[in-house]
This record gives C-alpha cells, sequence and structure tokens, in this order.
C-alpha cells in the first residue's frame, strides 16, 4: 500500500512537470529544473513553521465564514505564494538562462510542483489513499495553475519595466487569491454544504462542484500556457 500511495504522490507531479516542459519551444537547462523543484521542496519547509505561527496567532479570524477566508488567504496562501515569489525572484528572475518569455513559466511552475511534490511526501503516512488520490487532482494542479499565473506575470516584469509594480502584484496577488479560494473551498464551503445537505447529496455537490472550478481553472491556465507558448521569443526589455 506504502509504494501504491508514494507512486500516486510521484505520477502527477511528473506528469504535470511533463507538460509544461513540452511546452517549452527553447528547453531549459537540466540543472536548473532540478535546482527550481529542490528548492520548491526545500521552501515548504520554512512555510510550515510560519504557518503554524501564524495559525496560532490568528485562529480567532475561524469564528465565522467570513473571517475565515481572511485566515485561510493569510495563513495559508500569502505564506506560500509569498515564498514561492521570493525563491522565483531570488534564484531565477536575473538568472542568464532566463532570456525567453516563456523562461520564467518554466521555473515558477517547477517550484510549485516541487512544494507540491514534498506536501504528498509528507501527508503520505496521514492520509489514506484516497486523499493521495484527490490530491493529486486537485492541490497538485492548483500549485501548477499558480505557478503558471505566477511565471506569466514575472515574465512581463522583465519585459515591461513600465508596469512593473502592477505585474508584480498580479503575480503576487492572483495565485494568493486562487490558492486562498482553494483552500477556503475545501475546508470551509465544504463544511457548509455537508451541514445543509445530507451525507450522499453534500459529497455529490461538493465534488461536483470541485471538478467545475478546476476544470475552468485548468482551462484557462492551458490557454495562457499554449499561448505563451506559441508566443516565446527572446526577451527585449521596455524601458
Amino acid at each position: 500500500m506504502e509504494g501504491i500511495k508514494i507512486f500516486l504522490a510521484i505520477l502527477p507531479v511528473f506528469i504535470f512537470a511533463l507538460y509544461v516542459y513540452i511546452h517549452d519551444t527553447e528547453k531549459e537547462p537540466t540543472h536548473m529544473l532540478i535546482k527550481a523543484f529542490v528548492f520548491g521542496m526545500l521552501i515548504a519547509i520554512p512555510c510550515m513553521y510560519v504557518e503554524s505561527a501564524l495559525s496560532s496567532s490568528l485562529y480567532f479570524l475561524q469564528k465565522s465564514y467570513i473571517t475565515s477566508f481572511l485566515y485561510v488567504l493569510i495563513v495559508i496562501a500569502l505564506v506560500e505564494e509569498g515564498y514561492k515569489f521570493l525563491a522565483t525572484y531570488i534564484l531565477f528572475y536575473h538568472d542568464k538562462n532566463v532570456n525567453y518569455t516563456f523562461d520564467m513559466i518554466v521555473y515558477t511552475t517547477f517550484l510549485g510542483l516541487g512544494f507540491a511534490f514534498f506536501e504528498n511526501i509528507i501527508y503520505l503516512k496521514t492520509l489514506p489513499l484516497s486523499s493521495v488520490i484527490l490530491r493529486g487532482f486537485t492541490a497538485v494542479p492548483v500549485h501548477l495553475s499558480c505557478g503558471i499565473i505566477m511565471g506569466y506575470y514575472a515574465s512581463l516584469m522583465k519585459t515591461d519595466k513600465k508596469k512593473f509594480k502592477k505585474n508584480l502584484l498580479k503575480a503576487l496577488l492572483i495565485p494568493i487569491l486562487i490558492h486562498g479560494f482553494y483552500n477556503y473551498y475545501l475546508v470551509y464551503i465544504s463544511t457548509l454544504i455537508r451541514k445543509l445537505f445530507t451525507y450522499n447529496q453534500s459529497i455529490m455537490i461538493t465534488y461536483s462542484l470541485l471538478i467545475l472550478l478546476l476544470g475552468c481553472l485548468f482551462l484557462s491556465v492551458h490557454y495562457v500556457l499554449s499561448k505563451c507558448s506559441l508566443e516565446d521569443k527572446k526577451i527585449k526589455v521596455k524601458k
């Protein structure tokens, strides 16, 4: 059973990494891809401690459904996407290998997938097989989607200096909102649905809505990924 869980924890990460890689017209060096993936795993460690500290400090926000969204945004989404953005900016933004417009997307997604992989491994001992499978179809695509969006706007940060601050804000804010709503839905909205409907009804409604929402998200980021891949070109900075 443990072997199956490990395989299922690795498989979706590998598939989505390959999905991004084949869209890259000018392939990135292998050591840079490994670097991004490994640092994605490493930044998950401080995130756990920061989230634990913030959770203890801001637990009072969980008293209502409205403030709980703020709790999720700060404690989970801001911390995780914030660390990913910092790692992206420090490690890759000024790197000489980032010389095509698609490159930032590659590195941010590999960072995100490294993060998702670390989470999957950490949860192996505590989660049942069904939850490991669920993470492969939900949490991993969310990290991928946030990485694609972050990379898209980070690339615009490099190519259009006049809109640097605007694109920086989007590179952070949009992934934070997506990540935050995903966690809020799984924890709070699903709980509300369970209170309003019978067990079987709540399961059907919860997962039907989740599939619909994630489907719309994935189609959107697939469009962005495909468009950026087709329009991939040498970076020329607009001052």
